[in-house]
This record gives C-alpha cells, structure tokens and sequence, in this order.
C-alpha cells in the first residue's frame, strides 16, 4: 500500500505527511482558488469552529482567503460532514478500532465539490489537515488532485515531547508548537515544565517568569481546539535536582548529599508530590493523560529505603509500590498515567504494577510480551536528538571522520526502522507512539521538527514514505513549497555537528561539582565531571621559535 499511495500523489507532485492509507485519483487536476467557499451538510453549520480552523489553515499556509456559505448554494464548494458511518479499519496495530475509527476520515474531489467526511470531530480536524496539506502551488496558481482518500492512523496516540525544563518558551511560541504538531496529525504533546511553572502548593520551586496556572489552561484549551492533548510531565522519584536543591526539600532525598532522587519511602514525599499533581490538575482540566516519568531512578533502594526494598525482595518491586501509589493519586483523579517501564522493573516485578498504566517506551522481546500478559499498554518510543549540543545526529557520521568518535542513535533511517517495524507491533498492547527530544542540551527547538514529523507520519502509517521521502516532503511542508535538498542541508548540519563535538578532548573539571553516581552504581568517592578541552599550542621559546608537537598532535 505505500508504494500504491506514495507513487500516485508524489509523481503528481502532491506532498502529505503523514501518507493517507488509500488513495484513489483519476488522473485530473482541480484548480483551487478565492471563488471555493466552505459549506457544511447534517448537524454541523458554518459557525461550527472546524469552519473556522479551515479558514484559517488556508490563510496561514496558502495566503488564500475564502467565505463561507449555505448549504445548496451555487459555486466551487468545501463541504464538511458529520455523519456517523462504519469506517472498516483496515489493518492496524491498535486493537482500539472504535477510537482509531473516531479518527478517520474521507476525502472526495470532483470538478467543483471537495466533501470531507468523518464520523467524529477529531476525524473531521484530520481531513482538514490533509486538504491543506495537499493543495499546491504551481506558477502561481493552487491546485487539488481529484479522487478520493479514505484514512486512519495506525495507533491511536500519537505524543510529541516537548521539553521546557532549562528554558520556558513564551506562551504564544507553545500555542504555535502545539499548532505546529496538529498539523501533521500529532495528538499529545507532553510538556516538561519542571520549575517553570507556578505550583501553588510549593512555591519555593518556581523560577521568574515561570508559567502560571491561568495560563496553562490557557495553552491547554488552546491545544484542544486543534485535537491536542497538553500533558504534563512530571519526573520521580528521579531527575528531581530541580527541586530537591532547595533547603525545605532536602529532607526528602534519598541520600543526604545527593538532590538527584526522591526518597520513595518518606511519608512527605507523597504529600510533595500530590501537592503538585493537583496543582497541574486544576490548570490543565479536559486532559486525558499524565506522564508520571519514572526515568532513571538509579538509587531506589540503596539509600534510605533500602531496608523496605529488601522487606519487598527487589528495588523493581520498591519501584512499582511507588507507582501503585503515585500513579493511583492520579487515575482517582481520572487521569491516564503513562511511566518508564525500564530499571530496576525486572521481568518478575511487572506483575506488581497496575494493570491501568500505560508504559511509555517498549523494551524488546524480554520485557513486552510479559507487560502484554499482565494488560499493561504500551508505546513505541524513539528520540530525535541524544546528546550533541549543536544538532541532532539525523544522519551518522563516518567514524573514519571524527577524532573522537562519538555514539550516533537517532538517525532518520532508525526512526523509519523502529517506528514502523518494531517488534512489539505484533502483540495486541501497542496504542501509541511517544517521540522525545531532551533539550537539555541546548539545541534550538526548531532542529527537532523533523524527527518530530517523521515519528508522527510513521505512526500514523507505519514504513510509509521511505526515509529519503520523507525528509523532501518534510522539507516542502514545513519550510515552503518551493523548497528543494532538505536532506542534504540537514545531513551537512548532522555531521558537522559530530564532528565538532568529537573534536573535544575531555578532562576532568575543576569547575563543576564532582558526581555522585552513575547508572546502576553509587562511587565510593565522587568523580569528576568531564569538561571539554582542547590542548593550548607551545609557548615559543627564547628564539620565538616552537616545536611541531602541537601540530602533530592536532593534524586530524
């Protein structure tokens, strides 16, 4: 099928991401213009705010202003329908075919009648999307293919993460991220907040400038006009140095001397912790989800509740006594909570979480079959940046290239290849797909978007289009029409940035606190942190003369 699709819109050059699942054209052209007006058919009128949002796409993306009209006026029309029909869902790997349904839509051009149809609003919002999406620009004049698509997604969630833990966007740039994400099908962006949001319960966490309450669930029914769910984030009992650095909360660290773990067996841990839930809660009202991050809690266990893991007989069941708990709060409070099944979670301890979560990253064929047998959904997960500073490693790198090579896991292909042909896509859990990126590393929010579109296109059609393609229609949509080579400017961007960071020498700081701890283990003594280095040329001597080691050790 995605050879049958991508062929007949690319070679009319027809560019949609993600790729509709079937696709029928006749071969014919419809011209597009300012005389089409939008009109709707049954329960929907043309105040109906869906009207609206096609108005504005067309505007925004088009520079094409059109009306609207009454139903049975003359004229090239839009026409929107709401009408409650069995979509057949095809083929997918979400078992939910109710909610995929829910999603679905059909588009039908001819001569001077575009029709969208859907049976749910969500479905309706999708094939707006698509039109948008596929008129194009042709020595200045628009145009439409004439056929019909009839489409839904894959899995039926469909998460972006959007990471504002060491900077706080402005409000009017996350409501242009969240349209942003709309616009390629994405229905939940997670948002990391940390200390940039005012929690009413804790207020020593919240930094200047700091989101407020008012203006989260501004951002979050703003999302909700474009079929985005705004999900908060919260790590625990790891990554908690945000706010386990101040004085009143250093009495809840796992280990005294490090702010990098929450003691899981502290009674005022729990009391912390629902303080915030609740204050992200009221300010976040008509939300489905909750990510309740349970990434990395290296020391569970080791410090002060190490007498409770060892009454429970492993850290993996400490771990899931905390998520009965944490997780619980939140789903009484009708939340759908989503956390990191990985360590310390062994094979033996998943029976001890609660059949209700969702566990956001599939581990592989040790772990996912017995998440499955104990009702536990899963995501697929993929990341569109590691660690470079600069941007991310879309494209390896030759290590004959670099001086000191540095690891690359985020390509496009490996996105394409886990996205669309993961293991877990044959159990019956998998019902979404969760694309990071960490921007702790200071990247510019704007490198991520194409990891970011390409993770939602192959979620929602899974192996379509081929990565190569992808990347061209990516360039098109997001950037313009007219633009050309996306893949080799972001190729070039991809290894430089290797490039620069293997370049590096690394030594050990003298500025930085030395670290605790590392994956898995405490150090008996703190270690250093590594800093970047580039070793200083000789100083010339009495002659002002100077010896060749420089050179040499600097040739590459």
């Amino acid at each position: 099928m995605c050879s049958r699709t991508g062929s007949q819109l690319g070679a009319r050059g027809y560019h949609v991401l993600p790729e509709p699942q079937r696709v029928e054209l006749t071969g014919t052209d419809v011209e597009f213009d300012a005389n089409w007006q939008v009109t709707t058919e049954g329960s929907l009128t043309v105040d109906d705010d869906l009207v609206e949002v096609l108005r504005e796409c067309l505007d925004e993306r088009h520079c094409l202003t059109v009306g609207t009209r009454d139903c049975g006026s003359r004229g090239p029309a839009i026409v929107l329908v709401l009408e409650p029909r069995r979509t057949v869902v095809e083929e997918a790997t979400d078992r939910d075919t109710l909610g995929l349904a829910a999603q679905s839509y059909e588009l039908q051009a001819t001569g001077d009648l575009v029709r969208v149809s859907a049976p749910e609003r969500a479905g309706l919002f999708y094939g707006i999307v698509t039109l948008v999406q596929l008129i194009r620009s042709d020595q200045g004049r628009l145009w439409l293919p004439e056929g019909v698509i009839t489409d839904w997604p894959d899995v039926g969630r469909r998460h972006l993460f959007w990471d504002n833990s060491e900077h706080l966007d402005r409000l009017e740039t996350l409501k242009a991220a969240v349209r942003k994400a709309a616009m390629y099908k994405v229905n939940g962006v997670v948002l990391k907040l940390d200390s940039h949001f005012v929690y009413e319960s804790a207020p020593a966490l919240a930094d200047p400038n700091a989101l407020m309450p008012a203006e989260l669930q501004e951002l979050t029914d703003y999302a909700q006009r474009y079929h985005v769910q705004l999900i908060p984030y919260i790590d625990a009992p790891g990554h908690l140095a945000w706010l386990l650095k101040h004085p009143e909360y250093r009495n809840l660290r796992e280990f005294a001397d490090c702010n990098y773990e929450l003691c899981t067996t502290d009674p005022g841990s729990y009391r912390l912790l629902e303080g915030l839930f609740d204050d992200l809660l009221s300010s976040n009202q008509g939300v489905e989800h909750f990510v309740l991050s349970t990434d990395e809690p290296y020391y569970i266990g080791l410090g002060r509740s190490r007498a409770r893991a060892a009454e429970l007989g492993s850290v993996g069941k400490l771990e899931a006594e905390f998520v009965r708990r944490a997780a619980g709060y939140l789903r009484d409070r009708g939340r759908t909570v989503q956390i990191w099944g990985e360590y310390p979670i062994e094979r033996e301890d998943i029976p001890s979480l609660p059949p209700y979560l969702i566990n956001g990253v599939a581990n592989g064929p040790k772990y996912d079959p017995v998440y499955a047998r104990n009702g536990i959904r899963q995501f697929l997960y993929v990341s569109t940046q590691a660690e470079l500073q600069n941007f991310p490693d879309y494209y390896p790198a030759d290590p004959a290239d670099l001086i000191n090579p540095v690891g690359s896991n985020c390509s496009v292909a490996k996105l394409h290849e886990e996205l669309s042909f993961h293991p877990a896509r044959r159990q019956d859990n998998v019902v979404g797909v969760f694309v990071a990126a960490w921007a702790d590393a200071g990247l510019h929010p704007e490198t991520f978007w194409l990891g970011f579109v390409c993770g939602a296109a192959w979620a929602w059609h899974p192996g379509c289009p081929e990565p190569g393609d992808a990347v061209e229609r990516f360039g098109r949509l997001f950037y313009g029409d007219g633009v050309r080579d996306t893949a080799a400017v972001y190729e070039l961007m991809s290894v430089q940035a290797q490039f620069f960071e293997s370049s590096w020498d690394r030594c050990d700081s003298t500025a930085r606190t030395p670290i605790f701890g590392g994956p898995y283990e405490i150090y008996d003594s703190p270690r250093p942190a590594k800093d970047q280095s580039v070793p200083l040329p000789d100083l010339p001597d009495r002659t002002l003369s100077r010896g060749s080691r420089w050179r040499r050790t600097n040739l590459r």
